[in-house]
């Protein structure tokens, strides 16, 4: 599979780049997902780097923050106006070699005006911009990841899981009648089991709209729950829960679930319900958290992300997915939950 090289500016959007970069890596490869070209040579031409890498993709993600046309170097030139300037250099080279180049608009941002683009750029106007917003990160990355696979002409997009470097934590065989108790039915919806005409009797369908094309698609709310449902089998599949939005479940609460469980507290409940864990990410530390603080520029958080994925067989079979942020110095026995993904496994 060809690669995806996400282009940012660390003073404009350095946090978002991140958590950009840990969420599609739990969908692609690792090794073909680019952040940052880290391994230029003293003496090395960064040009060249920049363009052997690029060869190697098929899609440019240009993140924009609010300040990134006007951030400048020491000299006070806009970066962009400058010829040799790394980012103008990415968005080139993809301009004339033909990569989709997707405009993803971070931190309340808009697109640029033409006057703020030198002309060899202009042409990045033209291309559909997406919009991650703070509230509805996870499920805006979602339908992204879902537009960049339509890019690879086949190419099969790889869940958490299949093919990276993983690091999986090692619990005990259960049997299955020793399996604790699993998160369904919830309000009598079990995920790939129930059917929409089952939703009809219990919730409502509600509509919504698809950002990249503009189409309305469905789902049903019972008891203020939200449920997604695959069209052509007509089987709920899918919930999702953020933290802004949603109350964890009365029920779930009995069994230890809370927004305020930290990373390590998260990881021991999954365990006592049974689930098998796999970690898509390395566990947050207070070493990770310090690494590379001293490479920060002035005003950047040093924030970052980490997941767990969890599995369980049984009755109702699903999979879990739990995205953390973390501030800055924090370790694991800290994190903010920030969302849960659960859909039939």
């Amino acid at each position: 599979m060809t690669g995806i090289f996400i282009s940012y500016r660390r003073e404009d959007s350095g946090p978002y780049a991140g958590r950009l970069y840990d969420a599609l890596v739990h969908h692609f490869d690792r090794d073909h997902v680019f952040l940052d070209v880290d391994s230029i040579s003293p003496g090395e031409d960064f040009r060249e780097v920049l363009q052997r890498t690029l060869s190697l993709c098929k899609v440019l993600l240009v993140v924009i923050g609010r300040q990134w046309t006007t951030v400048r170097d020491r000299a006070g030139r806009v970066r962009l106006d400058v010829e040799g300037d790394y980012v103008r250099a990415e968005i080139t080279f993809a301009l004339q070699n033909g990569l989709r180049i997707i405009p993803v608009l971070v931190g309340g941002a808009e697109m640029p005006v033409e006057e703020d683009l030198p002309a060899e750029l202009q042409a990045l106007l033209y291309r559909n911009a997406w919009d991650l917003s703070d509230r509805r990160f996870h499920q805006d990355v979602q339908v992204l990841i879902a537009s960049i696979g339509q890019a690879f002409d086949g190419d099969k997009t790889k869940t958490a899981g299949s093919g990276r470097s993983n690091r999986t934590l090692e619990v005990p065989e259960l049997e299955s009648a020793d399996v604790g108790p699993s998160l369904f039915p919830l309000y009598g919806v079990v995920l790939g089991k129930t059917t929409t005409s089952q939703l009809e009797k219990i919730g409502s369908r509600t509509s919504m709209i698809d950002k990249t094309t503009g189409e309305p698609y469905f789902t049903y709310e019972v008891n203020g729950q939200e449920f997604s449902y695959d069209e052509e089998s007509g089987i709920c599949i899918t919930m999702y829960l953020t933290r802004d939005t949603d109350k964890i479940p009365e029920q779930w609460q009995k069994l230890g679930l809370s927004w305020d469980n930290s990373y390590d507290q998260w990881l021991s409940v999954l365990q006592g319900l049974g689930y098998s864990i796999e970690i898509t990410a390395e566990p947050p530390s207070l070493e990770r958290s310090l690494e590379g603080l001293s490479d920060l520029d002035e005003g950047e958080s040093g924030n970052f992300s980490a997941s767990i994925d969890g599995q369980i067989d049984g009755p109702t079979p699903h999979r879990i997915t739990l995205d953390f942020d973390f501030e800055q110095g924090t370790s694991s026995t800290a994190g903010t939950l920030y969302s849960i993904f659960i859909f039939d496994s």
